[in-house]
């Protein structure tokens, strides 16, 4: 690839040998102990630090980046293992928790996706603690759990039950943060109108910090007989304040629902190339077998997915159907 024009927001070279040695160190460690799933990273580090600040500098949308940079690197807030968390970009676009629950097809397509999607993680990072996305078909006896944690302190918890399904997220950098103010406290409106069924997940301490305040920024239901998702009435931002499309970009790869998505995602997220046709299996919910499994990682065998099938709750062949929660 021929060498691109350089912006005036570069790094110099004098720069880059400061922090060169920093960032090097801990993209070395992070595949050592996290993600070390035998490929090599795809961009370069100076790159991906060129295009912080190229967007630091002209506040340019990250999907508006211009293409002789490494592709548009999901979550913003954590870029590089937190480089973008310390320089403080986020998203320029407010996407508000409505428009997220108006794209959000009904409970059994979105349980559907975040199996798959827990699934494709379960098999690009054997090390659990090292995943973006989980599912858990055994949170409860009653309930089964699909989650995100991106390592920076940003996560959302959806609950599916027979009662229908009860969302959750929390970003760090939002203005509705319980820990805008002291003590914390959820912003006004968050939890207006949640169900008497989905109460107790809101004080649900896996939910909370350590002072028992429910880590939230964005709250969402869907009861069995509803017809769309729903959302408190929640307290508007002051003028001039905007929430940095927070409720989009936390669920944003579970309400695109396109295999195309969760391979952008997995290819900056995971600094490998990605099989699609492997991930469209996947999104099927078809079972596994060798081949796609080593299509997507060739470091994983397919009988050491077993413990994670049966948690993600993952169609297994000979397998008897169980119930849904969903």
């Amino acid at each position: 690839m021929a060498e691109r024009r350089a912006y005036p927001s570069d790094l110099s070279d004098a720069r880059w040998e400061l922090i060169e040695p920093v960032l090097s160190a801990w993209r070395a460690e992070r595949r050592r102990y996290a993600l070390n799933i035998g490929r090599p990273p795809v961009h370069d580090l100076r790159e991906i630090m060129n295009s912080i600040l190229y967007v630091d500098r002209t506040g340019v949308q990250w999907r508006y980046l211009p293409h002789d940079f490494p592709p548009f690197l999901w979550n913003p807030r954590c870029q590089a293992g937190g480089v973008g968390a310390v320089s403080g970009i986020s998203l320029d676009t407010a996407v508000s928790v409505y428009e997220v629950i108006r794209q959000l097809p009904e409970i059994s397509i979105v349980r559907d996706r975040s199996r798959a999607m827990a699934v494709l993680d379960a098999i690009m990072s054997p090390d659990w603690e090292s995943r973006f996305y989980s599912f858990d078909s055994r949170w409860s006896p009653a309930e089964e759990m699909a989650s995100m944690r991106d390592g920076c302190g940003n996560d959302y918890s959806i609950v599916f039950s027979q009662a229908g399904a009860y969302a959750r997220g929390f970003d760090h950098e939002s203005p509705v943060s319980p820990y805008r103010v002291a003590p914390p406290v959820p912003w006004p409106g968050l939890f207006d109108g949640v169900p008497e069924a989905f109460a107790h997940n809101v004080l649900e301490p896996a939910f909370s910090g350590h002072d028992g305040i429910p880590r939230v920024t964005v709250c969402f239901w869907r009861g069995r007989a509803d017809s769309e998702w729903r959302a408190g009435a929640i307290e508007a931002l002051p003028v001039g304040v905007e929430d940095g499309g927070s409720a989009e970009w936390l669920f944003d790869v579970l309400v695109d629902g396109r295999p195309e998505a969760y391979q952008q995602f997995a290819e900056e997220y995971y600094e490998v190339t990605t099989d699609i046709e492997a991930i469209r299996h996947v999104y099927a919910l078809r079972p596994l077998t060798q081949s796609v499994v080593s299509a997507l990682n060739p470091d994983v065998e397919l009988v050491d997915l077993a413990d994670d099938l049966a948690q993600i709750g993952y169609p297994v062949p000979g397998a008897e159907a169980t119930p849904e929660t969903a």
